[in-house]
């Protein structure tokens, strides 16, 4: 047992630890299976390169930050146990507490609201922001708007056709803005992780992070799924994100590849990219996406150097359903074929309704059938999409 005491020492490197974190749990535990910390965060302070960070299913109410280092030959892991969601942050219903005031609904928060969403899970959403009031006691009068109060904490809502009285629908908050963040952190891999409600964005990945990974991560009902900010060789594997605004956000990447991911049922854009996005990849994917006021792709600018997107199932949500909608650089796409022209991308990939076992509202399952397109269809031989069942 010394001589491998001694190895440890001499190569600089420490036996690999496991912690796990629990809502029943206590920051004061030592973080095993048997007495595990309560928060996320705790577990980012304690663990470094090597080790593996499992999360057990609940709420935890905080706003995740890892800005830790793994090494190339140790990664630094943070999973979810497998035996739920987790769910970072803190959100709440509000209701049937709305009350008429001043022509409009009002109703009392009990902490700082940073995000809503009304009716969340269903589609299309018919809400899911709010501007701040510039000073106390201002109230919504834009038909169909929310205005918060920060000073008294209260939420104010003028009615509309399709909103005539928030006591007949879901409002639900968020009190933070980020489920999770991944800041200037290298060599990290999140996986199994399941984010709901988590406000403006899932999962964000920024601050010139480095060799990060997110595999078999969900985000369900937040403004942006996904973003990666100023980061660098980043994956997206057999990843999830529905009924968000925006399924991902890219700015300023490097190298970024998506591959095997689903992006079903936003409001707007499905992907949104600006800035310099050299290396951007996408393969395998199912973009079911393009709500109201968006499409399935939005390049900003020109496609960027090394630009490479094929094997996918390409289709907007609406407008009309299951057709085609891709901007780049400020020209509009409507048709697969004329986009492969113009573009010379997307020679493999289909433009037709991927076939979900079932797609009914609250009860989705997003398996693909056994005589769907997307079968097969892959460029690495696999169906498109993820490749675990997605809740």
């Amino acid at each position: 047992m010394w001589r491998l005491g001694l190895l440890a020492v001499v190569t600089g490197s420490a036996p690999a630890a496991e912690y796990w974190v629990a809502p029943a749990g206590r920051d004061e535990h030592p973080g095993t299976a048997q007495a595990p910390f309560q928060t996320i965060g705790r577990s980012l302070r304690q663990a470094t390169a090597g080790d593996t960070i499992w999360i057990r299913a609940g709420r935890y109410a905080e706003a995740a930050t890892l800005a830790g280092c793994g090494r190339a030959d140790a990664p630094l892991v943070i999973r979810g146990a497998g035996d739920g969601p987790v769910v970072i942050g803190q959100s709440d219903v509000l209701g049937p507490e709305w009350f008429a005031e001043s022509g409009t609904y009002a109703i009392d928060c009990q902490r700082p609201v940073r995000f809503l969403f009304v009716d969340p899970g269903t589609y299309p959403l018919v809400q899911m922001s709010m501007r701040w009031a510039s000073t106390s006691g201002e109230v919504a009068r834009t038909p169909g708007s929310f205005t918060y109060d920060s000073k008294t904490l209260k939420l104010y809502m003028h009615p509309e056709d399709r909103l005539t009285d928030p006591n007949a629908h879901r409002v639900a908050v968020a009190y933070n803005d980020v489920g999770l963040i991944v800041s200037g952190a290298r060599h990290v891999v999140v996986q199994d992780l399941v984010l709901s409600q988590a406000g403006r964005v899932g999962i964000l990945v920024a601050s010139g992070s480095e060799e990060i990974r997110l595999q078999h991560c969900q985000v369900h009902t937040a403004e942006t799924g996904f973003c990666i900010d100023a980061s660098s060789r980043i994956t997206l594997m057999d990843c999830t994100a529905r009924d968000c605004a925006k399924g991902l956000a890219v700015h300023d990447t490097r190298r970024l590849t998506l591959d095997h991911v689903l992006v079903y049922r936003t409001r707007a854009h499905g992907l949104i990219a600006s800035g310099a996005n050299p290396g951007l990849a996408i393969t395998n994917c199912i973009f079911k996406a393009g709500g109201i006021s968006g499409s399935i792709y939005y390049l900003a600018g020109p496609a960027p150097p090394g630009f490479r997107s094929d094997g996918n199932c390409l289709v907007q949500y609406m407008n009309p359903a299951d057709s085609f909608r891709v901007f780049v650089n400020g020209q509009e796409y409507r048709e697969l074929d004329a986009y492969r022209r113009a573009t010379g991308q997307d020679g493999r990939s289909i433009s037709v309704a991927p076939g979900f076992v079932d797609e009914t509202p609250g009860r989705e399952d997003l398996r693909l059938k056994p005589d769907s397109p997307c079968r097969g269809r892959g460029l690495d031989g696999a169906d498109l999409g993820p490749r675990t069942r997605q809740p």
